[in-house]
């Protein structure tokens, strides 16, 4: 495993969550006639026009609360809100909740922003919130990060805009967890006519995926699958208002083509920058590179329902043999360090005293030689 950093590239830098609210440099010709053609202004230090981002993959829905995957969270990202963020250095900071504490050793408390509005007119307040958290544990919605927020025994609405939550047991960071995409809070309105729709026979989230109403800087337009999503400024934004009038996420797949797209100006940002690509990135003029440690992790996933991976001693002997060093070097260029478990110090609970596997070849085969594999196994490796 190896604990990567996170590599963001264009005329505009941006969080890891791709959070657009800056504007970006000055378009080329081309880029100023089709933001006129859109209805906007030309991408420029006042703001407006079109700000155009050349992703690596589509997004596969537009509910947080029944997707997992990072590209439909990078743009739900833009169009909800949680209850807290992460700052760049990795620090819990207010978003929809202006403040948090634990009342008692198992009682955390959150008070609400107030004048917050959602896309669709309604407001934030402590019966919203109730009802989104509720729904990501309930059986039914099968959301597949449940299990974050699975320790919540009691939502209880203080007042309009304070609400506390019982736990099991004391668990001092829930409130991170509330920072995850996964508890994105969208509109109870919404959130009521998905269930309508489920009650009818609808998969959940059916509703939501084709109104995703939430409180962020950004509102849904379209989605193109496998080509392009387009979101619109939410012009009655509670906070700062994003600089641009729309921000369209681009899907190119492949990674010299998105870079190209990047040198000639069909594209002001690109995500992910691939670090073999790194010193051309720094090496052209108007284009910069922006890098950042992030909570992100490489690892090899076994299905130990299959042999031998079903096998505890294969799986150790593997840990064993594989030279993560030279991984580090040969796939991401130097660009992380080995990890010693699945979070590095950018997370809550992190402890520099765990130690690490180190390779031991020998100690591998003796292991392989236990388990019934002296003169070892193929399989295959399949890379995602």
């Amino acid at each position: 495993m190896q604990n990567n950093h996170w590599f963001k590239t264009g005329f505009l830098s941006f969080a890891a969550s791709l959070l657009l609210i800056g504007c970006a440099s000055e378009p080329t010709t081309e880029q100023e006639e089709n933001a006129g053609d859109a209805g906007g202004e030309a991408i420029g230090d006042s703001g407006g026009g079109d700000l155009i981002l050349g992703v690596l993959s589509d997004i596969s829905m537009l509910d947080p609360h029944t997707s997992s995957d990072v590209p439909s969270g990078a743009v739900q990202s833009n169009i909800y809100e949680t209850l807290v963020k992460f700052n760049s250095d990795m620090e819990l900071e207010p978003l929809l909740a202006e403040s948090w504490e634990a009342v008692e050793e198992d009682v955390w408390e959150f008070r609400l922003q107030e004048g917050v509005t959602f896309h669709d007119g309604s407001e934030l307040n402590g019966d919203v919130v109730k009802a989104n958290i509720e729904r990501i544990l309930d059986e039914t919605t099968a959301s597949p990060r449940a299990i974050l927020f699975e320790i919540i025994e009691k939502i209880e609405v203080v007042d309009s805009h304070t609400v506390r939550m019982k736990t099991e047991q004391p668990f001092a960071p829930l409130p991170a967890h509330f920072a995850h995409y996964a508890s994105s809070m969208i509109s109870l309105k919404a959130i009521e006519a998905d269930q309508v729709a489920v009650e009818s026979g609808e998969q959940p989230g059916t509703y939501i995926n084709e109104h995703p109403y939430g409180t962020g800087a950004f509102t849904f337009e379209n989605w193109n699958p496998g080509s392009e999503v387009v979101l619109s400024r939410f012009d009655d934004y509670w906070g700062e208002p994003a600089h641009v009038d729309t921000a369209t996420f681009r899907v190119i797949p492949e990674d010299l083509t998105r870079l190209a797209e990047l040198e000639t100006g069909g594209v002001h940002i690109i995500d992910p920058v691939q670090a073999s690509d790194r010193a051309r990135v720094e090496n052209t003029d108007g284009m910069n590179l922006y890098q950042r440690n992030a909570a992100s992790i490489t690892y090899m996933g076994f299905n130990v329902q299959k042999e031998p991976l079903d096998d505890e001693l294969v799986r150790q002997a593997i840990a064993l043999a594989l030279d993560k060093d030279a991984m580090l070097q040969g796939v991401l260029d130097g660009t992380g360090e080995p990890a010693v478990g699945p979070i590095n110090e950018t997370n809550f609970g992190f402890s520099s005293e765990v130690a690490g596997v180190e390779q031991d070849v020998e100690r591998a085969r003796e292991l392989l030689a236990e388990a019934g594999y002296e003169e070892g196994f193929s399989t295959t490796i399949w890379d995602q």
